[in-house]
């Protein structure tokens, strides 16, 4: 949704994350145990893939691949708004034609960009025609600027590797108990987790969005090797018949019955891991046509089932920086801003004084003011409703 004109869909580009923690890559002597870590995850990945390719690997050169990498990954660290510096949300909101975004950052041929992965029915309609009047919403504008900069001063070798390993690094987890050791060895280190989550655990988790997961169950525990070949007779019996329907249809041309037929066509036994890009470019392609159309506030974004919070930063934010529409406009007086604000100081220095024993460290009052005050509001709430 835009957030000055609610009836509207607009197009939002963030700025993206190295593949760890920010505060990682940008203080050696605290988190070098961390780096560390990364770094034993990547060589071990790439020694399982040239393995698996049957494929031999040169220490010196998984040594330079790995310097490239984590120069890169540090200097993008470097440049990434960290979240404290996102509280305002007007921040967030800095609206740019195609012609101005390109301008900001030459080093990306964005036009070529959306064209390749939009639909082409979203992309002629919104951009080809009008370049110059097509407005989108970029979050951090100080990023793309600093991104600009960087992706200048790096080699193309360099970013295509860096991609690569984003690509498989994000899916070790639905490979083979080997990919998945290295990954939790990594993970122990890096966010404390101490043991490989169960494979069941990882499918289930799909069942948030693929509602057909408690079927997926089913089928493994009650459907039969010969229950399937039955199934599969059957389905292409009707796939036949409604071929010949196809065929013997008056009012469809030869044209339109060839691309019925082509249609009946659709590919069958596709993996997990097949199933898993699928569904995420099917997502894509639904959110890029939502541009075409005004925004629905009738349409609810999670199953009935689901209780629970959207745990969004910018859906939680009920608060002065959008107006009852869901409008972003402050619709405080300046008076009642400046107590709202004397107030958050003193939730910021409050949680900020507090102590983690385990680590001895204090916790980031300023990062933590929103789910704070959040919080303290539900207390409150509670309180005065019993």
């Amino acid at each position: 949704m835009d957030w000055k004109n609610e009836t509207n869909h607009i197009l939002m580009i963030s700025q993206m994350h190295p593949a760890i923690t920010r505060d990682f890559y940008l203080n050696d002597i605290k988190y070098g145990s961390k780096i560390d870590a990364y770094k034993e995850f990547f060589v071990g990945v790439v020694h399982l893939i040239a393995s698996d390719m049957n494929m031999t690997t040169r220490p010196e050169r998984i040594e330079s691949h790995w310097s490239r990498l984590i120069d890169f990954e540090r200097r993008l660290a470097n440049i990434t708004i960290p979240r404290q510096e996102q509280e305002n949300i007007s921040h967030l909101y800095n609206k740019f034609t195609m012609s101005n975004f390109t301008a900001l950052i030459d080093a990306v041929n964005w036009e070529l960009y959306y064209k390749s992965i939009m639909p082409v029915e979203v992309f002629d309609r919104l951009i080809k025609p009008k370049t110059d009047e097509f407005t989108f919403n970029v979050m951090h504008p100080k990023f793309f600027k600093n991104f600009n900069d960087l992706l200048s001063s790096t080699t193309k070798e360099t970013i295509f590797d860096y991609m690569i390993w984003r690509m498989i690094s994000g899916t070790t987890h639905f490979f083979d108990n080997r990919f998945r050791t290295l990954e939790q060895k990594h993970d122990s280190v890096t966010t404390g987790s101490q043991t490989v989550e169960s494979r069941w655990k990882i499918c289930s988790g799909y069942s948030k969005h693929v509602d057909m997961a408690s079927g997926a169950l089913y089928v493994r525990n009650f459907f039969t090797k010969e229950d399937n070949q039955e199934a599969n007779i059957l389905a292409n019996n009707l796939k036949e018949s409604f071929k010949n329907i196809i065929r013997h249809t008056e009012w469809m041309d030869r044209e339109t019955q060839i691309k019925a037929v082509e249609k009946l066509s659709f590919k069958q036994n596709a993996s997990f891991l097949e199933l898993h890009h699928a569904l995420a470019q099917w997502e894509v392609r639904k959110n890029y046509f939502d541009l075409l159309k005004s925004f629905d506030r009738n349409k609810f974004d999670v199953n009935p089932a689901i209780v629970n919070a959207f745990y969004s930063h910018l859906q939680n934010s009920i608060r002065h920086q959008f107006d009852k529409i869901g409008s972003l406009k402050n619709w405080w007086s300046p008076s009642s801003k400046k107590n709202f604000d004397k107030q958050m100081k003193c939730i910021r220095n409050q949680y900020g004084e507090y102590v983690e024993p385990l680590t001895q460290e204090h916790l980031d009052g300023n990062l933590t003011v929103g789910e704070n005050i959040a919080d303290n509001g539900g207390d409150c709430r509670r309180f005065f409703k019993h």
